[in-house]
């Protein structure tokens, strides 16, 4: 039997929920990070960027899940938070020079 479309959303909205706490977490640690580097290749990272994403494709493969989806995700994923990072690092050099 089927559930009721609204459950299931219910449970697809809590999980999306976890999903932000874990990011929020994650945003705290590339920060952290962050404060560590000095310039926009050291933020960038493309071994790093490249290591995760296939880091999460082979967790994915593990898992069950198409290697798309967390490939997809991590790319986003990551690609914000270096955009993140670099406003995080000229914010920090510009109170520096002030």
């Amino acid at each position: 039997m089927k559930r009721p479309i609204e459950a299931v959303r219910r449970e697809i909205d809590t999980l999306d929920r976890e999903m932000l706490r874990l990011l929020k977490k994650r945003y705290a640690l590339v920060l952290e990070v962050g404060a560590y580097k000095n310039d926009t290749q050291a933020v960038a990272a493309p071994e790093r960027q490249k290591q995760a994403i296939e880091g999460a494709r082979r967790h994915a493969l593990e898992l069950g899940l198409p290697p798309l989806i967390a490939e997809e995700t991590f790319g986003a994923m990551v690609g914000a938070f270096i955009t993140l990072e670099q406003q995080d690092m000229e914010r920090r050099k510009a109170a520096e020079g002030a």
